[in-house]
């Protein structure tokens, strides 16, 4: 008797023969990068021992000091972060410091201490208050999240990755087990498209990404820029900050490019940024060039400001509403 032929093989030798002519859709940015930072929050281990406290330091509320405290890192079946210690060690501020005592949470790999503390001593702090809902579009490892969330009210984490989302969650926790450290709601919530809930219209009084569009193509980044426009209250700001071709550092790591991907850079330069953002409805504040200006030395070496271009930007207020910032108490 003759057997019956298989329909799946007939299926799968027509495809076969027709692969030469067929046309596949290439996986769009956001699921690329949904992908790769998955993988990375699941790969990230931590490379010291759960049984050695270790010190993380989180500026209180308020004020710009430091406040320490123990924090006893995570079990994690993996011991193999070699990768981890070694980017660690190719940082700046690196060389005459004990890599256990620089790395606690996963993005502390990607630059200096100095630079990040000036980025949030020139962005961060100046805008935020006690009374603010505040958002951040990319969480990633809760390094941000993790200071920010002392100086809000409420703040609501989204992330394309689930995996970087349990990395946030757990920072923001340990962050919020300080002693003394005042009651703040916070949220975790994933993103499955570019676009927050609908629920989120006009819900903010201060929005940022922080290393996030260096990593997000040029039309994903309009989308966003739109959906800061969409969720600001009127007169409240936004950090976007992405990477820049015009930039010193920018450009030597551009040229050392072959091609863009998801895990490299996707360069912008400052002419279309400001122009997405005008487009989107939204007014300059300042940039990281005019603080770059105005600091001088004490920004030189800044790593964020030599390769990347920063933008603080306020939506447009009502005649009738005031920006958010001189409403409250400093």
């Amino acid at each position: 008797m003759a057997s019956t032929p298989d329909p799946s093989s007939s299926l799968i030798n027509l495809v076969q023969s027709l692969s030469h002519v067929i046309t596949y859709a290439d996986s769009s940015n956001v699921d690329t990068n949904r992908k790769l930072w998955d993988n990375y929050a699941r790969d990230w281990v931590c490379p010291f021992p759960s049984s050695i406290p270790n010190l993380l330091q989180f500026p209180p509320l308020g004020t710009h000091s430091n406040l320490r405290f123990e924090l006893i890192l995570h079990t994690f079946e993996s011991t193999d972060a070699d990768w981890v210690v070694k980017m660690v060690q190719n940082l700046a501020d690196t060389k005459n410091t004990a890599v256990s005592d620089y790395l606690h949470l996963l993005g502390e790999e990607w630059s200096d201490k100095l630079s990040f503390q000036q980025v949030l001593e020139d962005f961060f702090w100046p805008n935020l208050r006690e009374t603010f809902v505040v958002a951040e579009l990319g969480s990633g490892g809760g390094r941000v999240a993790s200071r920010v969330v002392h100086h809000v009210k409420e703040l609501h984490c989204y992330d394309i990755s689930r995996e970087m989302l349990k990395k946030a969650e757990s920072a923001v926790n340990a962050s919020l087990n300080v002693q003394g450290a005042a009651q703040v709601t916070t949220k975790f919530e994933y993103l499955q498209t570019p676009r927050f809930p609908s629920s989120a219209t006009s819900q903010y009084d201060f929005v940022y990404a922080f290393d996030v569009f260096p990593h997000v193509d040029l039309h994903t980044q309009w989308r966003y820029y739109q959906e800061f426009a969409r969720v600001l209250k009127p007169g409240a700001r936004a950090i976007i900050h992405t990477a820049n071709l015009e930039a010193p550092e920018g450009w030597d790591r551009f040229s050392q490019q072959d091609k863009y991907s998801v895990g490299g850079f996707y360069f912008m330069v400052p002419s279309m940024v400001l122009t997405l953002v005008a487009k989107a409805g939204l007014q300059v504040v300042s940039t990281s060039i005019d603080v770059k200006e105005v600091m001088g030395r004490e920004r030189r070496s800044n790593i964020y400001y030599n390769r990347d271009f920063m933008v603080l930007v306020r939506k447009a207020s009502l005649s009738s509403i005031s920006d958010p910032l001189n409403e409250q108490p400093s």
